[in-house]
């Protein structure tokens, strides 16, 4: 019943259409991944029962639906949680206290999620345009980076909820020119990665790149690691993909990361 990098799975089923798009908003923001999402009858005419590691159910009226309980019954193992709040209007002091309220249930079925960067919230980011600040000067005592060499020193920059902003900012306080690459593990849904890479793709002096089989990282790159399977850096210092999931329910694992 995992998903995507091992994450847990979820089933919504709502006869308001309004009220599947909120929970499907909130779900995946919390790193679930949705295998369903739909009104009762759509469920009861699915050919194959979606698998999923918990169901969401939320009705106007359970009344209506009298098959609904008994076919979920029938078909699954998975936790049930029937008659959730109502989700309010998005960006509302009731919509966090209702996310958190959310959040809270999932965890006693789930065990701890941890929020995800939404796609709204990189657009956001790509389209925000700051004021143009000077970059620092590089130390006199660092020599600057010869253009294309490979890096001999590598940093790993490791973020969850927060990381694009928080990446952007520290790249931009950077001097031009130092003599590091750096490989760069986002917890991020892995359908937001074309958008994560334009808004960090524009960077002047750091290049965000993606990993390429047989890659040596070079001085002044920022390379994103896939969510999908390990890297690893090969004694020649070369990126190699191997065919393992990354492990735990986030890719990439920032630890594993470090150990690789």
């Amino acid at each position: 019943m995992a998903g995507q990098c091992g994450r847990p799975t979820v089933g919504i089923v709502s006869d308001v259409v309004l009220q599947r798009h909120r929970l499907q908003a909130a779900t995946s923001r919390f790193g679930l991944e949705v295998r369903f999402s739909g009104d009762p009858d759509r469920l009861l005419g699915y050919p194959e029962f979606p698998d999923a590691s918990l169901w969401l159910v939320t009705l106007e009226d359970e009344a209506d639906h009298p098959l609904l309980f008994d076919h979920l019954l029938e078909n699954t193992e998975a936790p049930v949680l029937f008659g959730l709040d109502e989700a309010p209007k998005p960006g509302s002091t009731e919509y966090f206290r209702w996310e958190r309220r959310l959040l809270g249930k999932l965890e006693q079925q789930l065990g701890h999620l941890e929020e995800l960067d939404s796609e709204a919230a990189l657009v956001e980011l790509e389209q925000d345009t700051p004021a143009a600040t000077p970059s620092p000067d590089l130390p006199h005592w660092i020599p600057p980076a010869v253009p294309g060499s490979v890096a001999e020193d590598i940093w790993i920059l490791g973020a969850s909820l927060g990381g694009p902003a928080a990446v952007k900012t520290f790249l931009d306080h950077l001097p031009p020119n130092l003599p590091v690459g750096f490989i760069y593990a986002q917890h991020i849904d892995g359908n937001f990665t074309e958008v994560l890479t334009r808004v960090l793709g524009r960077h002047a002096h750091y290049q965000l790149k993606r990993a390429e089989e047989g890659y040596q990282v070079q001085n002044g790159d920022v390379i994103l690691m896939p969510v999908e399977h390990e890297w690893k850096l090969t004694e020649q210092g070369a990126l190699t993909e191997t065919s393992k999931a990354w492990p735990g329910p986030y890719g990439p694992s920032i630890d594993q990361v470090l150990l690789n």
